[in-house]
């Protein structure tokens, strides 16, 4: 197997990248919001609006879509998890259609911490169809989330995997404060003049 340069272009930062590859073999990589594809000899790409390209996962599903998960600023530390389904036989140079906002926080919960802000992901694909993502968050402190898409595109409600301890709450304490005695700490985020402690009734 010889090494071979699928594009250079000094324009592009390609410090976040993933590959995904169809049942031929047919690679696809996704780096800063362009998927570059091969066909025969030749690498050629489509562009992914809205252009990001942090953190990606590229999924090419049973049905030849190639499924491009991705992290997109919109604000300072705030990411949103996007999602892009693109036609691997658009012409070269075509853009997919623009990337959806996956909803990472139920809207019945618009500002509790124990939902927070989309970063790293991966995703499968499962026999009816059907998408599994996982992804970990940010909101004062890290934790785990787990959404899934039906074959008909229909987004389930995010479901908070982390921490799964019951009872377990996170409250604020001033910094370098103990936890009460009658709970256990179990995560501690400093910030700043307070820290965020996840504590165990």
């Amino acid at each position: 197997l010889v090494p071979e340069t699928a594009w250079n272009d000094s324009t592009q930062n390609y410090f976040w990248e993933d590959v995904g590859v169809d049942p031929s073999g047919r690679p696809f990589i996704f780096s800063n919001g362009r998927l570059y594809k091969k066909t025969g000899s030749l690498w050629e790409y489509n562009s992914v609006p809205p252009v990001s390209g942090y953190y990606p996962t590229v999924l090419v599903a049973r049905d030849g879509k190639v499924h491009v998960f991705y992290h997109f600023l919109v604000s300072g530390g705030n990411y949103h998890l996007y999602h892009a389904e693109c036609d691997p036989s658009l012409p070269s140079g075509a853009s997919c259609p623009n990337a959806e906002n996956l909803v990472t926080r139920p809207a019945s919960q618009p500002s509790n911490p124990l939902y927070g802000n989309a970063t790293h992901n991966s995703a499968v694909e499962d026999v009816d169809g059907n998408l599994h993502v996982v992804y970990g968050y940010y909101y004062g402190y890290w934790g785990l989330f787990y959404t899934s898409r039906t074959a008909n595109g229909v987004w389930n409600a995010p479901i908070r995997v982390h921490p799964d301890v019951k009872g377990a709450v996170y409250r604020y304490f001033p910094a370098g404060e103990r936890a009460p005695k009658t709970a256990t700490a179990i995560d501690k985020v400093p910030q700043g003049s307070r820290d965020l402690v996840l504590v165990v009734p």
